[in-house]
């Protein structure tokens, strides 16, 4: 049936109260008028619900994007501080900067893999 692709995707990315009050409806009235609708009325129809998902993805990362922030600036400072102390890193120096740039941008890949482990369970 048309979109069952889509309540599948759905179903993985978004939370299950997202899902059941945002993407799920939107779904269930695409597939009530896939039956008698034309070519371009599905295509219509698809582009609404991709909306439909696309605002609840959205939904889902605003909330938790607070927390998400958090774990990735604790982590990153804890490495900073740590590879400092250790490196004897003092001052602001080129160094430095790099070295804090690259952690924070290292510290998101654990944090994204952990913190989406836990939203989708």
């Amino acid at each position: 049936m048309a979109g069952d692709r889509l309540a599948v995707i759905a179903e993985r990315f978004l939370r299950e109260e997202t899902f059941a009050l945002m993407a799920g409806p939107a779904i269930a009235d695409f597939q009530f008028e896939a039956a008698a609708a034309r070519r371009w009325r599905l295509l219509r129809g698809y582009a609404a619900v991709w909306c439909a998902l696309a605002a609840a993805l959205c939904h889902d990362a605003a909330g938790g994007l607070r927390t998400f922030a958090g774990l990735v600036l604790l982590q990153a400072c804890y490495y900073t501080c740590l590879l400092a102390f250790l490196g004897g890193l003092a001052g602001a120096s080129v160094q430095a900067v790099v070295l804090l740039f690259g952690v924070t941008l290292l510290s998101v890949v654990p944090v994204a893999i952990c913190f989406w482990a836990k939203e989708t369970a």
